[in-house]
């Protein structure tokens, strides 16, 4: 038997003792075709089963007549089972129903089958625990557990509920179809199909964050709601990564996985991981693209979903191939690195954009064919080497040769070609064709560039480096959509020229200016291409080296790519050395790299260590002042997240004087270290001059034209924010609704900012008295995806919704809501949370408008207690809130803890308060009563 039919045979065998053997033969009838090898298999099932121990068969006899098995009617505490509904390696699984008064459902029990084993049932201990901890549209909850009166413990989980059968069973629901089932009876089109695995990769990358593996991916635990929407079932086998949280580590031996879905690691009893999710993602992908069961080659790979699929199948094409291939790769390494990755592939492929995975090049496939044939290989390399090394250094001479005599050509003709370019742009420029207008710079390089492609039409080579110098000055000048367009057209010219360091020096400038514009994953492929063609070139020129690694360590750094960006820094100082002498600007790039990794990784104090000596070295080296500034901006980020946010404030600002000596004021580089020093005054407690450069920018940005990039849009945002804390909502309304216009207008259906922002302008209109224009933009549901930034615009959400029913009288319905966000708040970030502070404060409100204000004033410290310690003592929201204690406290009688509350908050509403805002109001209003002087009043009166 060769060894792909012996490895089918061992698959078969193993999935066929997870089935009951009644079962056995219709469930290969459904998964093998080959009539001998179904043969083969039950005949090793029945011998396996044949030679069970005695002593263990006579257990399970004594144990049937002892312990109820389970049945419709039977009882498991509050539950009473109606029918099963299936079964797996684990347990069997039965629709059931609640009896008692506590709630009316129907819900999905599952057993442990047979005796219940001391090992089974910490197994069910540890998925109770596990989903408990799961919380996500995509997976199905947890609801309840058990053991029942003979021992045996159970789940209760929610029960996914398909259409309504017809006929007389139409009383009994019926379990909704699995993923397959579902594609395959509505027929759905290809589109449908990868945007329903879209929502099991996030739902599995939401699991995995939290350190849980499934470990047994397959259609039967994906199944599909009536409303089209895919649930998660059975984290009973899963595996949890945190040894401390689970308290123990999942037996290996145990085969809880189903062989056709199983990774070759589960199969070989290697280490399993979040890569063994991956490859089952990879053959679920597989199945739905060819309605077939995936089945492996003698080397663990799948064929490609464009060979493998069965008549009325959707159908792939080339890019869905490759996806498939590199998330089922049989080397856990080679998969995606993550759920999240393999959807947002997914992603471009729907939107028709490329795809990151990338077929196994031609080395890794020699080097392959190379180990499994070492021997062969061997004796053929060795008659091969002699030939070789007499060859070799004659080819070597003539290649260089020719290469001189090739770049001599080249050289002259592009010398002639930019001659006649020149001339033609400063003829496109002359008083005759523009008159005695001034042209700007960058109407002179969108000449250049129209210039270029016009005149150099024919002379590709020529062309392309124009393009790239054009780029590069696009960038310079803050336009970075141009820039990247621009620059990608050279890339694509110099793809036909066979020039691999000149296309290495265009990628690289590409990776960086995809960088500057924050598309770090396009930046990343980029660079990793430019870093591969530097590779290949025996005489590759160590300071391009170091740049390119330089930018690719930036960018994987800000995706979370740590260890990979500390390795490329350090690999980067190490080139710039070799290029520069011991020394120079490259290597300060490389250490500005380097300290940005272990800041992004909390490593605060090497961060800091890094910067401060490459910042002396610059300096004792004479380097340009750019330099050392740029070396500065990095070490400013530092300081803040250390406590040194005065140092920090003063490095920025002697930054930005040095920098407008030479920059104009809306240069890139003013608007970035403007925001910078924003982020200081802001944790500093500086909203007003917070608010002044925020809005500096933003007026630069426009005076540029830039006011539909993305940067424009998170600028709007975040001065619009900012008046929203100032209380200048009049100011904030029309910043918020662009930004939300903008957001909407990008059509990203993975971004999260049309939820953040339709609440901060909801918020602003409520807050501004607009309580029904703002009602539409709070009151839709944002869906938990895993993600920070939808978890805090749901927790939002909640306090607004809670707020919006208080200011309209609505005290039930705000009630609800505060009880909400509180359990919200507890279960996603932790009593704590610096943002359970704004759910105490809506707490308070609501019982001072029920007019309990004892309890009020309860809520409202505590409110403040949680402000002081997440957001500072001189905090915006820590004023807010003593003031309304201080109201609370008046209200009450109490003058004296109230006057000393508004004393304490006089100056800062002065200093974080615009006169109008309510704080202001408020104060001035509480502080006539007690004898506190005004807000808009100096400290020396009152």
């Amino acid at each position: 038997m060769n060894p792909a039919r012996w490895k089918r045979l061992q698959e078969l065998f193993e999935a066929l003792l997870e089935q009951a053997p009644a079962e056995r033969e219709a469930w290969l009838a459904a998964h093998e075709s080959d009539p001998a090898l179904r043969a083969e298999a039950l005949a090793l099932a029945a011998n396996h089963d044949a030679a069970e121990p005695v002593l263990t068969q006579r257990l399970r006899e004594v144990a049937d007549a002892v312990v109820p098995q389970p049945a419709s009617g039977m009882r498991l505490g509050p539950y009473v089972l109606i029918r099963e509904i299936g079964s797996g390696g684990m347990g069997t699984v039965f629709l059931a129903e609640r009896v008692d008064a506590e709630y009316d459902r129907k819900v999905a029990i599952k057993l442990i089958r047979g005796i219940p084993t001391s090992e089974a049932t910490q197994r069910l201990r540890r998925e109770r625990q596990i989903l408990a901890n799961l919380s996500h549209p995509n997976i199905a909850p947890l609801l309840d557990g058990g053991t029942s009166d003979a021992g045996q413990p159970y789940l209760v989980m929610e029960f996914i509920e398909g259409p309504a059968p017809d006929g007389p069973a139409g009383d009994t629901p019926a379990r909704a179809p699995t993923i397959s089932e579902y594609c395959s009876a509505h027929a759905l089109p290809l589109r449908k199909r990868l945007q329903l695995l879209q929502q099991v990769c996030r739902a599995v990358h939401y699991a995995h964050q939290r350190l849980v593996i499934h470990r047994d991916l397959k259609p039967a635990n994906v199944l599909v709601r009536s409303d089209g929407t895919p649930v998660l079932l059975d984290f009973g086998i899963a595996k949890l990564l945190d040894s401390e949280a689970s308290g123990q580590q999942t037996q290996t031996g145990v085969p809880w996985f189903t062989p056709a879905y199983a990774s070759p690691e589960q199969r070989t009893g290697r280490t399993i991981s979040t890569a063994t999710d991956i490859y089952a993602l990879g053959t679920l992908l597989y199945q739905l693209l060819t309605d077939a069961v995936p089945r492996t080659d003698a080397d663990g790979r799948l064929p490609m979903p464009s060979t493998g699929k069965s008549e009325g199948a959707v159908g792939s094409d080339r890019e869905l191939d490759i996806i498939v291939a590199k998330a089922s790769h049989p080397e856990p390494d080679r998969r995606y690195a993550s759920a999240e990755a393999l959807a947002n592939d997914i992603e471009r492929y729907l939107r028709g954009r490329p795809i990151q995975a990338a077929p196994d090049s031609a080395v890794y496939r020699i080097g392959k064919f190379a180990r499994r044939h070492r021997w062969a290989l061997a004796a053929v390399a060795a008659m091969l080497v002699m030939a070789v090394v007499m060859f070799a250094r004659l080819a070597i001479e003539n290649e260089r040769a020719r290469r001189a005599e090739a770049r001599a050509h080249v050289e002259s003709a592009t010398a002639g070609s930019v001659v006649e370019y020149l001339v033609s742009l400063f003829d496109a420029a002359s008083p005759d064709k523009i008159g005695k207008r001034m042209i700007s710079p960058i109407e002179l390089v969108d000449t250049g560039v129209r210039e270029a492609r016009r005149k150099l039409a024919e002379q590709p080579q020529p062309r392309a480096r124009l393009l790239f110098a054009l780029g590069e000055i696009y960038s310079k000048l803050g336009k970075g959509e141009q820039a990247i367009a621009v620059i990608e057209e050279a890339v694509a010219t110099e793809r036909d020229l066979s020039e691999p360091a000149q296309l290495a020096r265009y990628l690289a400038g590409l990776g960086t200016v995809l960088n500057a514009s924050e598309r770090h994953g396009a930046a990343i492929a980029a660079l990793r291409e430019a870093r591969g063609l530097l590779e290949a070139e025996a005489e590759g020129d160590p300071g391009l080296r170091s740049e390119v690694l330089t930018s690719l360590s930036l960018a994987q750094a800000r995706t979370g790519q740590i260890a990979a960006a500390i390795a490329d820094a350090e690999e980067s100082a190490r080139w710039a050395t070799k290029a520069d002498g011991g020394g120079g600007e490259r290597l300060g790039e490389a250490n500005n790299a380097l300290s940005e990794a272990h800041w992004r990784n909390g490593d605060l104090a090497i961060a800091q260590q890094i910067a401060e000596r490459n910042i002396r070295r610059l300096v004792a080296e004479g380097s340009s002042g750019n330099a050392v500034l740029l070396a500065e901006t990095y070490l400013a980020a530092i300081l803040v997240d250390q406590g040194e946010r005065d140092r920090a404030e003063s490095l920025l600002r002697d930054v930005i004087a040095e920098r407008l000596k030479t920059l104009d004021a809306s240069s890139d580089w003013l608007i970035t270290l403007r925001n910078q020093l924003a982020t200081v005054l802001r944790v500093q407690g500086k909203p007003l001059e917070t608010t002044e450069l925020l809005r500096q920018n933003l007026l630069a940005m426009e005076q540029r034209g830039e006011t539909d990039t993305p940067s424009y849009m998170i600028a709007l945002n975040n001065l619009g924010s900012m008046q929203d804390q100032i209380g200048d909502y009049a100011a904030a309304e029309p910043n918020l609704r662009e930004a939300l216009r903008l957001a909407l207008a990008e059509h990203d259906p993975a971004s999260a900012r049309p939820d953040i922002y339709r609440q901060s302008l909801g918020r602003v209109l409520m807050l501004a008295g607009k309580q029904a224009e703002a009602l539409p933009l709070l009151e839709p549901e944002i869906v938990d995806d895993g993600s920070d930034d939808r978890r805090i615009a749901r927790l939002r959400r909640l306090i607004h919704l809670a707020e919006w029913n208080r200011l309209g009288g609505r005290l039930e319905a705000a009630e609800d809501f505060v009880r909400q966000a509180e359990a919200n708040v507890t279960a996603v970030f932790g009593p704590g949370h610096l943002r359970a502070s704004s759910v105490a404060r809506e707490r308070a409100l609501v019982e001072r408008d029920r007019g309990d204000l004892a309890a009020a004033e309860v809520s409202m410290r505590r409110a403040l207690q949680l402000a002081e310690t997440g957001f500072g003592p001189e905090s915006n929201p820590v004023v807010e809130i003593r003031v309304e204690l201080a109201d609370l406290q008046l209200r009450q009688g109490k003058q004296g803890p109230a006057a000393e509350n508004l004393q304490a908050s006089q100056s800062s509403v002065r200093s974080k308060f615009v006169p109008g805002s309510p704080t202001s109001v408020l104060f001035d209003r509480l502080g006539a009563r007690v004898g506190v002087a005004t807000s808009a009043a100096s400290p020396s009166e009152g």
